[in-house]
């Protein structure tokens, strides 16, 4: 039994090497977006597109009920059928898009006071079509994951990456650099990737047999509105930092923090990789062979994270003035102040999948409700003061808050 056990985890952990692969692209590709946007719209204008990226997605988790998150649970433990879970997932997310957009435009003109400035307010009401869009595309992903179709699922994300590219190169080829345009970039890498995945929804789930389930409505919105709040406070606890910034400082210092950030997170396809790999897999599992999975991948896990993230500080600030510029060096402390953080977190993923996918989203929610509280509280106090020094001390105790409340939770037995 022993070596079956083994077996499965290096068929697993291949898994996870081949979406960490297309993650690694992801972030490369990410990190090109970056480098074009900071030499053809300046410091500036990489500081507007970090906020046109991460305000909606933090709108988006504030305002989606999270049935997609229920998808791989009632897939894989309730044994929901595939064409009840995209139909009935159609409908509660047609009537979502509906409201984000209206809410999005309701609050257009305090979003453009206080983080996107630059841009007139009518282009912060366009900035709308993002929320929907980005709701719809987790939909997608976790309906492909439920049908243990990970590297199609992780594919979107890597051809919404090649589409921000391509289109950020057709700007620039058609007409002058301006931010407005930027707005355009992000509503149609979003929208082509979005209808990709919903091609293949139908052709490898749905087969004809779409259908809508009110009970499955109900009981997803249940388990996704625990699921979602801990994934909001999750997302908010990896981006809030950056709107606090924002509000506080210019543009030029988020960009700043951006750049620390992203290449931060290029480091960190492969955990980045374990939740979306192993919450199929363990929402299929008795809960002790599940915690036996887990205890026998923490040590490997932080291993390679360690190398990986070691890797990430000793080699960007090399990169830096030649990627993005001169004024990037700055970025070179808060990636450091960033790893020590992501070094000690480095099981959180690994966690996160247990407990998601043995139907415990409640201890994610609490872990990710003691980080919030710690990026909410640090950043305010900080950022102030010490501007993107201080959102990267706030953002690194953040991980190691959740990292305790995880590791006392799963050891003790609490769930």
């Amino acid at each position: 039994m022993k070596r079956n056990l083994v077996i499965a985890i290096k068929d697993q952990l291949l898994s996870v090497l081949s979406v960490s692969a297309v993650k690694a692209m992801v972030a490369l590709l990410s990190v090109a977006s970056a480098a074009l946007i900071a030499k053809f719209y300046g410091q500036e204008g990489l500081g507007v597109f970090a906020l046109l990226r991460i305000a909606p997605a933090v709108f988006m988790v504030m305002t989606d009920p999270g049935f997609s998150h229920a998808v791989p649970f009632l897939s894989g433990n309730r044994k929901i059928n595939k064409g009840t879970l995209v139909g009935s997932g159609l409908a509660v997310y047609f009537l979502i898009s509906i409201a984000q957009v209206f809410l999005w435009i309701i609050f257009s003109p305090i979003i453009q006071k206080y983080l996107l400035s630059p841009l007139p307010v009518s282009y912060v009401c366009l900035v709308a079509m993002l929320v929907p869009l980005q709701s719809m595309m987790i939909l997608v992903v976790n309906l492909l994951r439920s049908g243990l179709y990970y590297n199609y699922a992780n594919g979107l994300f890597l051809l919404s990456e090649v589409a921000v590219l391509t289109f950020i190169l057709i700007f620039l080829g058609s007409s002058s650099p301006s931010l407005e345009n930027l707005v355009y970039v992000l509503i149609f890498s979003s929208f082509i990737p979005l209808m990709l995945g919903f091609f293949m929804v139908g052709l490898f789930l749905v087969n004809g047999d779409l259908s809508f389930n009110r009970d499955v409505v109900v009981e997803g919105i249940k388990f996704g509105i625990k699921s979602q709040v801990g994934n909001a406070f999750q997302i908010l606890n990896y981006r809030l930092d950056h709107l606090i910034l924002g509000a506080f400082m210019t543009p030029e210092k988020v960009a700043v923090y951006f750049v620390a950030t992203k290449s931060i997170e290029f480091f960190r396809f492969f955990t980045s990789s374990i939740v979306f790999v192993f919450e199929p897999v363990f929402a299929r599992q008795l809960m002790n062979d599940a915690r036996k999975k887990v205890v026998k991948m923490l040590a490997p896990l932080t291993l390679i994270n360690c190398i990986l993230l070691g890797i990430g500080v000793v080699l960007a600030p090399f990169f830096y003035p030649l990627v993005f510029g001169d004024w990037s060096s700055e970025a070179s402390v808060p990636l450091l102040v960033l790893a020590v953080g992501l070094v000690i977190s480095s099981s959180n993923s690994l966690y996160g999948a247990y407990f998601l996918g043995q139907g415990m989203p409640a201890v994610t929610t609490m872990a990710s409700l003691a980080g919030l509280v710690t990026t909410v509280s640090l950043s305010l106090a900080l950022i102030p003061g010490f501007g993107i020094i201080g959102a990267a001390y706030a953002s690194s105790a953040t991980y190691i808050v959740i990292t305790l409340v995880y590791v006392f939770l799963f050891f003790r037995g609490k769930q």
